[in-house]
C-alpha cells in the first residue's frame, strides 16, 4: 500500500510537470518552450528514421565501451589497492585529484588530445567512473574483519574457501553498489560528451537542433533520453542498488 502511495505521488508530480510545460507554452513562443503536442510529434518523426537509431546506436555503444572499461581498470586497481595499504596510498591521491576536475574540463581535453569522435566520449565516462568503482573495490576488501582473516588463516583455511566466504560476500554487495551509482553517472555524462566531443549520437543531435534551433527537437530529445534514463534507473540502476543493500547486510 505505502508503495503504491509513493508512486501515485511520483505520478502527480510528472502530471504537474507536463501541466506546467503545457501553461508556460501558451505564454512563451515556440522557439522558447513549444508545446507538448508539438514536441510529441517532433519525437515520433524522430523515432521513424533511421537516423535517430543509429545515432541512438552509437551513444549505447559508447556507454557500454565506457562503463566497461571503467569497471575493468577500476574493479582490478581496487582490488590491488584493498589488499595492499601502499598500493591504496600511491592510487587514491591520483583518483582524487581526477574526481576534483569537473567532467567538462575532461571532455575538453579529450577532444584537444584526441579530435572529435568515440574517444572524447569514452575518455569523460572514464573520468567519472572509474574513481567510483576503484573506491567501491578497494572499501569492499578493507572493509573486512581482520580479526576473521587473521582466524582464517590460523586455522589453515583454504585459500578458495576464504575468497568464497570471506572476501567475496564483503566484495559483491560494494560491485553492485559501484554498478548501479556508475551507471546513473555514465549515462548523464555521455550526453554532455556527445554534445561537445563527437560528430555523431543523441548528444551530437542536441546541439545541432541548437544551432538550428528546432526547440521543438531539443524538447524531443530531452524528452527521449529521460524516458529512459529512468527506464534504466528502474530496470536495472535500482534493482542492482537494492541488491547491493541487501549484500551490506548480510
Amino acid at each position: 500500500m505505502k508503495i503504491m502511495m509513493r508512486n501515485g505521488y511520483k505520478f502527480l508530480g510528472i502530471i504537474f510537470l507536463f501541466i506546467l510545460w503545457e501553461f508556460l507554452s501558451f505564454i512563451y513562443p515556440p522557439i522558447l518552450i513549444p508545446s507538448i503536442e508539438r514536441v510529441f510529434s517532433s519525437l515520433i518523426d524522430l523515432m521513424i528514421s533511421l537516423e535517430f537509431w543509429k545515432d541512438l546506436g552509437y551513444t549505447l555503444g559508447r556507454v557500454l565501451v565506457g562503463f566497461g572499461l571503467s569497471l575493468l581498470i577500476g574493479s582490478v586497481l581496487g582490488l590491488l589497492a584493498g589488499f595492499s595499504k601502499k598500493i591504496y596510498e600511491v592510487i587514491k591521491p591520483i583518483f582524487t585529484v581526477v574526481e576534483s576536475i569537473p567532467p567538462i574540463i575532461w571532455i575538453i581535453f579529450a577532444v584537444i588530445w584526441f579530435g572529435l569522435g568515440h574517444m572524447p566520449v569514452i575518455f569523460a565516462i572514464m573520468s567519472i567512473v572509474t574513481p567510483i568503482i576503484f573506491i567501491n573495490f578497494a572499501q569492499g576488501v578493507m572493509d573486512i574483519d581482520p580479526d576473521l582473516i587473521e582466524m582464517a588463516r590460523a586455522f589453515s583455511v583454504k585459500r578458495s574457501t576464504e575468497l568464497r566466504h570471506l572476501y567475496l560476500p564483503s566484495i559483491t554487495g560494494y560491485f553492485f553498489s559501484s554498478l548501479s551509482i556508475g551507471l546513473g553517472f555514465t549515462w548523464r555524462v555521455v550526453i554532455m560528451a556527445e554534445f561537445i566531443g563527437s560528430m555523431t549520437g543523441i548528444g551530437n543531435k542536441i546541439n545541432w537542433a541548437m544551432l538550428n534551433l528546432t526547440t521543438d527537437q531539443v524538447f524531443a530529445y530531452t524528452l527521449f533520453i529521460v524516458s529512459l534514463g529512468m527506464l534504466i534507473e528502474f530496470l536495472l540502476v535500482k534493482p542492482l542498488s537494492n541488491y547491493s543493500q541487501k549484500w551490506k547486510s548480510r
